[in-house]
């Protein structure tokens, strides 16, 4: 498959996180690559993992190439073949019995064979509970044998065999206690690293393949330095991903901007979550910071994160991609300047690491990425959902709101069957659920968001954490992302979705804007306008300024004296549910 032509529209596109459900968005991708051009791309989780290769994608098609979208419209088969899929997830040598463990009964369909299954791993891994208990059991039934007879004998065989049992497993609960409590957290709190270091196979893990697949996508050597963010923004292509920082309790985006220009990293950890050459970029291009560099808890050697026009992009995803436990966590490293031992002058701080888990903990699908009051192109976001009970088929497994009273309605999460209760797993895991993604769920449903939306829906045996999906199951979820593209061209493109997005932008904006200019006009007595000419608490104006901040202020009150007695007329007939405006951090 070629390259379509550079087409003459732009569209942003956000996906959402995950696991294995990412097979849908490349074809998606593809589809859409045929009548726009992407200028801004953004995803959580494997959400990160297909815009980064989108991006590189369009970055390859920008810079000539005639075969970038057919890759990565052929990732869902060539991911679907063999056991490619699950072994992008390949575990450490450290807690290989215990990822054995935990993945056994994936592959089963029977409770039965997920039982078998399990037996299986505990008897390949974990051996040495199973030959302690037979040992210790057939100890004691020998001194039975010895000592006793008939219904002695009996009742000593039935205590032989229990006690074993309880031997096996009392060394099994140590034995997986141990990878627990100690080879989990050694392995940065995470079953796999997603890679392997001095492997030259680019078929995985995770990180091995995608180094290399987004190099080739975007036409440069794999032998040579990455792919970065500065080489997207040289061909007008902005990546950008969400990662959670635990320590700091906070989403962040990626690349760093400022003021989140703080962190370092340590070469040696980092060697082992990514190819030499990748950590050979970031230590080449570690940016000076102001004051002392920091030391590391043990005084290893550290170095700056790198800033967005060198960090490679395989980075950035990987940080994104953290899959709690399944995925390790990637650590870098932050000053706590309200310790005391780092606000003694002329002595080098301390950094303390700060561990980066998956995005999706805080955004999984980052809807208000690229967001415009007004859009210039559409922000095209694929939504990841349950089927609805109602709509089970094959045919009703992709949608988009075509009319402007769709979508609105509350995307339920169903943990019970009608007429019973649901198990106490499943209710917790629907708080987690709204913990997780009550902002993009909400968000979903606002006027001018919720047309640009298409949900792909998944039954519980496809994506996910659905490590062995077989090649059908592959390709059914690879089409639904062809379907999705499809139908956001028919409305986008064909019809008359762009124009009508575009109006329900501006009226939901324009009512919006009109409260919150009402409340500045309620706010801004004659005394607060007077400290913009001096006698300012705080943060004064430059006194270069004042005279354009005075005006600016002036226009800002008049539009508030014109438009505050029109309200009730601008929320007559306005799309909704209304959004508000408001003041929040950047994330």
């Amino acid at each position: 498959m070629s390259n379509p032509a550079d087409p003459p529209r732009y569209c942003d596109l956000v996906m959402k996180g995950g696991i294995t459900s990412g097979v849908v968005y490349p074809k998606a991708a593809a589809r859409l690559a045929e009548v726009y051009r992407f200028k801004n791309i953004g995803g959580t989780s494997a959400g990160a993992i297909a815009a980064a290769v989108t991006a590189a994608a369009e970055y390859g098609r920008q810079g000539g190439s005639t075969k970038s979208f057919g890759m990565l419209a052929a990732v869902p088969e060539w991911l679907g073949t063999g056991s490619r899929l699950f072994n992008m997830f390949a575990p450490s040598p450290s807690t290989k019995a215990l990822f054995a463990l935990l993945t056994a009964p994936m592959g089963a369909s029977s409770t039965i064979g997920k039982i078998f299954a399990m037996i299986g791993a505990v008897l390949r891994h974990f051996f040495l509970s199973v030959l302690t208990g037979v040992v210790v059991g057939a100890g004691m039934a020998y001194l039975a044998a010895r000592t006793m007879g008939g219904t002695g004998r009996t009742w000593a065989d039935a205590l032989a065999v229990l006690v074993g049992m309880v031997v096996f497993a009392t060394v099994l609960f140590l034995q997986i206690k141990q990878q627990v409590l100690h080879r989990l957290p050694e392995n940065f709190y995470g079953l796999s690293k997603a890679f392997e270091p001095g492997s030259t196979s680019t078929e995985g893990p995770l990180v091995n393949w995608l180094s290399d697949f987004l190099d080739r996508l975007g036409g440069k050597d794999p032998a040579g330095p990455p792919l970065t963010f500065g080489d997207l923004l040289s061909r007008d292509v902005n990546l950008e991903v969400m990662t959670t920082a635990l320590n700091h309790g906070r989403p962040y985006r990626l690349p760093f901007r400022d003021p989140d220009r703080v962190f370092y990293f340590s070469p040696a950890e980092f060697r082992t979550l990514f190819p030499e050459r990748v950590v050979k970029q970031m230590v080449e291009h570690a940016p000076p910071r102001k004051g002392l560099p920091p030391t590391g808890p043990a005084g290893g050697p550290m170095a700056a994160f790198p800033d967005a026009a060198d960090l490679p992009v395989v980075v950035a995803t990987r940080m994104s991609l953290s899959f709690p436990i399944l995925i390790a966590a990637v650590p870098l490293y932050a000053v706590d300047f309200t310790r005391t031992m780092n606000q003694v002058p002329g002595e080098a701080p301390t950094a303390e690491r700060c561990w980066f888990s998956d995005g999706g903990i805080s955004s999984n699908l980052p809807i208000h990425f690229f967001d415009q009051a007004i859009p210039r192109w559409p922000t095209f976001a694929i939504n990841l959902k349950d089927f609805h009970p109602d709509f089970p088929t094959e045919e009703d497994a992709v949608w988009l709101p075509m009319q402007n009273n769709s979508g609105w309605h509350a995307l339920w999460t169903r943990f019970e069957t009608p007429g019973s209760f649901g198990s106490p797993g499943a209710f917790l895991g629907s708080i987690l659920n709204v913990m997780q993604n009550w902002r993009d769920n909400t968000l979903s449903r606002v006027p001018g968001y919720r047309d640009r939306m298409v949900h792909v829906s998944q039954r519980p045996e496809e994506g996910g954490l659905n490590l062995s999906m077989p090649p059908e199951l592959v390709e059914r979820l690879g089409k639904r992302g062809a379907r999705a593209g499809d139908l956001l061209i028919e409305r986008f493109v064909q019809g008359s979705g762009w124009d009508n997005h575009q109006w329900v932008r501006f009226r939901s904006t324009f009512e919006v804007t009109t409260n919150w200019l009402g409340n500045i006009l309620g706010a801004a007595d004659p005394s607060l306008l007077a400290k913009i000419n001096g006698g300012a608490p705080s943060y004064s104006v430059p006194p270069e300024f004042r005279a354009a901040v005075q005006h600016g202020a002036n226009t800002l009150l008049t539009a508030a004296q014109t438009l505050a007695p029109d309200t009730a007329a601008m929320e007559a007939n306005a799309p909704h549910p209304e959004p508000e405006l408001a003041i929040r951090p950047k994330i």
